[in-house]
């Protein structure tokens, strides 16, 4: 699916490989970090998608 995506012209991007909720928004509206969300957190999420895209190379 993604080869066709890209195949048809669209663009492609990195965006956390589970889309968690990374903030309080969802529940107050407002933008507050969660709990546990941090540096390695979004590291870990955005290099497990950029391994499964190189992998569908």
């Amino acid at each position: 699916m993604v080869k066709a995506m890209v195949n048809d012209g669209h663009e492609i991007g990195n965006h956390t490989l589970t889309h968690p909720h990374l903030t309080t928004y969802i529940s107050n509206f407002r933008h507050i970090t969660l709990p546990g969300i941090d540096r390695v957190f979004l590291e870990r999420e955005l290099r497990g998608t950029a391994r499964l895209f190189k992998e569908v190379k």
